[in-house]
């Protein structure tokens, strides 16, 4: 399978909110031939938000290629959104912090989430 094939099965994984599948794909294209990209760690990551699965969420965020990229704020939304769902106020306000220290400002969508932690 290429790319577009393992984008389009964590893509169904996310909506059917298997986010361990999603994971587990991802963990095969990392042993493959096949490099990531942003768009698949944004499937995983929003995978993990509408699990609540925060450390995973932040895990895969941080680990996330082009970093400052257009779809890291995505995915840094994905994971505050993460985050606030399970209440987690302490790590939404480490990746608030770190997000506003960097190029990647936090939008209206981020600033929600961190603060309704």
């Amino acid at each position: 399978p290429n790319l577009i094939c393992y984008s389009a099965a964590m893509s169904v994984c996310e909506k059917g909110r298997k986010w361990e599948a999603a994971l587990s794909l991802l963990g095969r294209l990392a042993a493959g031939a096949v490099a990531s990209d942003e768009i698949t760690y944004s499937a995983v990551v929003s995978a993990c938000e509408k699990c609540s699965s925060w450390r995973a969420a932040l895990e895969l965020f941080r680990r996330s290629p082009d970093v400052e990229s257009p779809g890291d704020r995505m995915r840094c939304n994905a994971a505050l959104s993460a985050c606030e769902k399970s209440g987690e106020w302490e790590a939404a306000l480490r990746l608030f912090r770190w997000t506003s220290d960097s190029k990647l400002a936090p939008d209206l969508v981020g600033c929600n989430a961190a603060v309704s932690t």
